[in-house]
């Protein structure tokens, strides 16, 4: 399988979580020490990838939560990629993800969100 293809699977456990509200199958897709940030009214909030994984666990499921990957650049063992996120609880986000390949897997080492809503 393709790096770009390894990406996309990776990318889709993450999002699978998010529809089916359980971090157990998103946490699949995550370094264990992936960092998560965004800007709430101009301030820095985020930190450890458990705070996304908690939250995960503690709303309802997502099913009708649309995925869209604008884009993924990858260089060698390092890679880029850019998801709108459409009706995640009823909000709309753009991730930004950085990935790194560790041991032959594609693992998110962090991701930085906007919200739209």
């Amino acid at each position: 399988m393709s790096d770009h293809n390894q990406i996309v699977a990776t990318i889709e456990k993450y999002i699978e979580g998010g529809r089916k509200g359980k971090s157990s199958i998103m946490k699949e897709a995550f370094a264990e020490n992936a960092t998560m940030f965004f800007s709430s009214n101009g301030k820095l909030e985020g930190g450890q990838i458990q705070n996304l994984f908690d939250a995960i666990d503690s709303r309802d499921p997502s099913p009708d939560l649309v995925a869209e990957i604008g884009g993924i650049d990858v260089n060698h063992s390092t890679a880029t990629a850019r998801i709108e996120l459409f009706n995640w609880g009823g909000a709309r986000y753009t991730d930004q993800l950085a990935l790194l390949k560790l041991d032959g897997s594609w693992k998110i080492m962090n991701k930085v969100y906007h919200n739209h809503n």
